[in-house]
C-alpha cells in the first residue's frame, strides 16, 4: 500500500503530534483505513486525549485534513472553487491541515496541542467518530462552523474528539476550515457580478455537499445532518438556513445557532459606501489600485504575496474593530445571500427545519468601546455602526436604554469602565445577537416548526467587567474539562447531543438538568419558553428580557442592514 500527501512535508508534523499526545494510550498499530468512493482512501488514527490534553471519556477515531473542495491556490485563489481531485493511492489524514490564512495570535488556536502551519491550501475537514463502531451503522453526524468574526479561527478550535466521547450515543463530528478575512470575504459590485463574493460561505456550502455525498463512507448517515455553529458560524448557519437547498439535495435536518443567526449582524450589499471603500483602500494597500475591469483586478490580487495581503487585512480588520464596522464580512444581494436576511425571514422562503438558538447574558461587552463617557459619545458610535438611524430612533435609544445620569437608570454601574460602557454593551448584544435569536425562535415556532431557545448565564474565566461576555459556552458545547463551571458544560453537550442523535433535546439530558420546554410563541407579540443554564443549574423561564428593546430592533432591520 502507498501513502501519498501534500507537496507540504508532514513528517515532522506527524511525529511533532505524536510526541504531544503523550498522555494517550498508544495509537493503533493499523490505523484505520476508509475508502470513499470516486475519491480516495484515508488513513486515520485513535485519539484518547482532547486537543488541549485532558483525557477522553472514551477513544475516538479522527480522520484529518480531508480536502473537500479544490484548493484555492494560483487562478483559484478569490475565486469559488468546486470538487477536489481524486486522491492517488491512500493519503495520511492522522495530522492536522493547514488553516486558512488569517491575522495572527488567535487565543483559541494557541490551546490546541500539536503543531499545525497556515496555509492558502486550506479547504479541509475533520471527521471525529467513535472508535470501533461499525461504519456500516449509519451515525448522526454534526457539522460544527467555527467563529471568529469571519477573520479568523479553524476546525480545530472545536474539540470533536470531546464532543463524540461526552455524548451518551454515538454520533459523527464534522470540523473544517473556510477561507476568512480578505481572501474570504473582499466585496465589490465588480466581483459580485462575478459571484467572486462570499467565497468563505460558498466554501461552507462546498463542504455540505461534500459530507452530504461522502460521509456514508466514515459511518455517517446524510439524512441526519445538524448544522450547527458558534457567533460568526450560526450567523453562516442562518445563511444557509435561509438558502432553499439547490437540486433537491436535502443538505441538513437540523440547526444549532450559538449566539448568531442571519440577522445577528450587519451584512450590507456589495454596493454599499461602507463596502466599497473598504474594498478600495484594500487595493490601494496591496498596490492593485487602478485596474480596468474584474479580470484585472483579480490577476492583479493573484500576483500579489499572500503575506502582503494578510498583513493589510490584519491592519486593516484592527483600524475597524472598535467601530464594529469590520471590512471583509458577508454581503447581501449576492451570492448565497441573495437579499437581506430579514426579508427572507418575511418571505418565508427557508429551510424549515428543527432548531436550537441560544444567546449569552452580555452578547455586546466584548465588541463594546469602554472608553465613551457622554450620551453624544455613545450615540456617535452606535449611529456610525447603523448609517440608517435618524433622530426618531436616537428618542428611542435614549428611552430604552437610559444615560446613566437620568433617575432610575439601570447603567449607573459601569464596572469600572467610562460611563457609556454597559449601556452600550446592551444596546449592541441586544440589536445583534439577542434579537437575532429571539427572531430565529418567533419566526420558527409561528411556522410550526420545532425551536428551543437557550439563555446562557455561566462564566468561563473571563475579566469581570465583560461579565458573561459572547464566547463563554465555547468550550462548554464540547465539555470541555478544563472548563470554570464543568455541569454546566455536561448539560449542555447532553442538550446539543440529544438534539443531533434524535432531533430535539431531551432524551438524553444530563441527570437533573430541566426538560426544555420548545419556544411556544406565535409570532412576535407574545412569550416564549426558553431554558437558563447557570453554574447552579438550569431551569426553563420566560423569553422576556429587555422585551421592548428586543421589539424596537426586530422592527427596524432595513436600517440595520438586517
Amino acid at each position: 500500500m502507498t501513502t501519498s500527501k501534500r507537496s507540504r512535508p508532514r513528517a515532522n508534523i506527524l511525529v511533532s503530534l505524536l510526541a504531544s499526545l503523550s498522555l494517550a494510550a498508544p495509537l493503533p498499530s493499523d490505523p484505520l483505513t476508509v475508502n470513499v468512493p470516486s475519491y480516495g482512501s484515508f488513513v486515520g488514527t485513535t485519539l484518547n486525549t482532547t486537543s488541549s490534553g485532558y483525557p477522553l471519556a472514551k477513544p475516538v477515531d479522527v480522520w484529518y485534513g480531508i480536502d473537500y473542495a479544490a484548493q484555492p491556490v494560483g487562478d483559484l485563489r478569490f475565486a469559488a472553487v468546486g470538487w477536489p481531485s481524486p486522491v492517488n493511492g491512500t493519503r495520511d489524514a492522522t495530522s492536522y491541515g493547514p488553516v486558512c490564512i488569517q491575522e495572527p495570535g488567535n487565543s483559541n488556536l494557541a490551546n490546541i496541542k500539536g503543531p499545525f502551519e497556515y496555509g492558502e491550501d486550506c479547504l479541509n475537514m475533520n471527521v471525529y467518530r467513535p472508535a470501533g463502531v461499525d461504519p456500516e451503522k449509519k451515525l448522526p453526524v454534526l457539522i460544527w462552523i467555527h467563529g471568529g468574526l469571519f477573520r479568523n479561527g479553524a476546525g480545530l478550535i472545536f474539540d470533536g474528539a470531546s464532543f463524540v466521547a461526552s455524548s451518551s450515543e454515538p454520533v459523527i463530528v464534522v470540523t473544517f476550515n473556510y477561507r476568512l478575512a480578505a481572501l474570504g470575504f473582499l466585496a465589490s459590485p465588480l466581483l459580485a457580478d462575478l459571484d467572486q463574493v462570499n467565497l468563505g460561505l460558498q466554501d461552507q456550502h462546498q463542504l455540505l455537499r461534500f459530507v452530504h455525498k461522502h460521509i456514508s463512507a466514515f459511518g455517517g448517515d446524510p439524512a441526519r445532518v445538524t448544522l450547527g455553529g458558534k457567533s460568526a458560524g450560526a450567523h453562516s448557519v442562518g445563511f444557509h438556513y435561509q438558502n432553499p437547498f439547490a437540486g433537491g439535495e436535502e443538505l441538513f435536518q437540523r440547526a444549532i445557532f450559538q449566539s448568531g443567526g442571519p440577522t445577528g449582524r450587519s451584512f450590507p450589499s456589495p454596493s454599499h459606501p461602507l463596502t466599497i471603500r473598504q474594498y478600495e483602500q484594500y487595493l490601494e494597500r496591496v498596490g492593485c489600485k487602478g485596474q480596468e475591469g474584474a479580470d484585472a483586478v483579480l490577476k492583479c490580487l493573484r500576483q500579489v504575496d499572500v503575506k502582503l495581503l494578510e498583513s493589510t487585512a490584519t491592519s486593516m480588520l484592527s483600524e475597524y474593530y472598535w467601530a464594529a464596522t469590520h471590512p471583509f464580512q458577508p454581503v447581501s444581494g449576492a451570492v448565497v445571500i441573495p437579499r437581506l436576511p430579514s426579508e427572507t425571514w418575511e418571505s418565508g422562503s427557508w429551510n424549515h427545519v428543527p432548531a436550537l438558538v441560544s444567546w449569552i447574558t452580555d452578547e455586546g461587552s466584548s465588541f463594546t468601546p469602554t472608553n465613551l463617557t457622554t450620551d453624544d459619545e455613545a450615540w456617535a458610535w452606535l449611529s456610525n455602526l447603523y448609517p440608517g438611524l435618524d433622530a426618531t430612533d436616537r428618542e428611542t435609544f435614549s428611552r430604552l436604554y437610559p444615560a446613566p445620569e437620568e433617575p432610575g437608570s439601570p447603567y449607573v454601574d459601569s464596572r469600572g469602565q467610562a460611563a457609556q460602557f454597559i449601556r452600550l454593551s446592551d444596546a449592541y448584544g441586544d440589536s445583534t445577537y439577542i434579537s437575532a435569536a429571539q427572531e430565529i425562535a418567533a419566526r420558527l415556532a409561528a411556522a410550526d416548526v420545532p425551536v428551543w431557545k437557550m439563555h446562557w448565564n455561566t462564566n468561563n474565566s473571563v475579566a469581570a467587567y465583560l461579565g458573561i461576555s459572547h464566547g463563554t459556552d465555547v468550550k462548554y458545547a464540547w465539555a470541555e474539562p478544563g472548563a470554570q463551571y464543568p455541569a454546566a458544560g455536561t448539560a449542555l453537550n447532553a442538550y446539543y447531543a440529544s438534539f443531533v442523535v434524535g432531533g430535539e433535546p431531551n432524551a438524553l439530558r444530563a441527570e437533573g438538568a430541566a426538560e426544555w420546554k420548545e419556544y411556544t410563541e406565535a409570532g412576535s407579540g407574545g412569550l416564549g419558553w426558553q431554558v437558563k443554564v447557570s453554574p447552579n443549574g438550569t431551569w426553563n423561564e420566560v423569553d422576556n428580557i429587555r422585551r421592548e428593546a428586543m421589539e424596537y430592533w426586530r422592527s427596524i432591520p432595513v436600517k440595520l442592514d438586517h
